[in-house]
């Protein structure tokens, strides 16, 4: 009798871990396939001016008044508190970038799996967010790509759910994130 009640409780654990697991091990393999690309692709002048200008930005220095930037001014601050938490290393930020790429891909493979309720359709969109060219290139670079992309994909995310009807209302929940979006490019 203790086998068969263990097994259930086992069942039960199971069944309410399942929802995070399939996020965590897209996210896993999405940060395995970008990190791996990132790691080949060689850096060029933008992202070492985007770095520095982070760098800047966590020393507090202010975009405009204090340096020069030609773009819209939150990245560097973005890009600033990335720098307090792994260092003004290149390889470390684009790492944290990767991270930042594989939570997308995670979220595009959520919203997959959620409209077509099947997890093959959620790898596939990862690996496709992934493996194309733009996406390994770009979504771990340090630019603005990665970032904008996870803020836009949270905002469709937000605002599409297949098990309610379409509703104004969960467009303000997403309205901020897009525009945070808008404002890194």
């Amino acid at each position: 009798a203790p086998v068969p009640a263990a097994l259930a409780r086992l069942r039960a654990l199971a069944e309410r871990a399942a929802p995070f697991v399939f996020p965590v091990v897209v996210f896993l393999g999405a940060f395995f396939v970008l990190s791996r690309a990132t790691l080949r692709w060689p850096g060029d002048v933008d992202e070492g001016f985007y770095a520095v200008a982070g760098e800047l930005a966590s020393h507090g220095r202010m975009v405009y008044r204090d340096f020069f930037y030609p773009q819209a001014p939150l990245l560097p601050y973005l890009l600033g508190a990335l720098v307090r938490v792994v260092g003004p290393s290149y390889v470390a930020m684009r790492l944290a970038l990767c991270a930042v790429g594989a939570l997308t891909a995670a979220l595009v493979a959520h919203a997959a799996r959620r409209e077509t309720r099947s997890y093959i359709a959620g790898i596939t969109g990862a690996l496709f967010l992934c493996t194309h060219e733009l996406g390994w290139q770009w979504l771990p670079s340090i630019r603005s790509y990665g970032i904008a992309s996870l803020a836009a994909v949270a905002a469709l995310v937000l605002v599409t759910d297949p098990r309610k009807p379409p509703s104004w209302w969960r467009c303000p929940r997403a309205r901020p994130r897009a525009c945070a979006s808008a404002s890194c490019n």
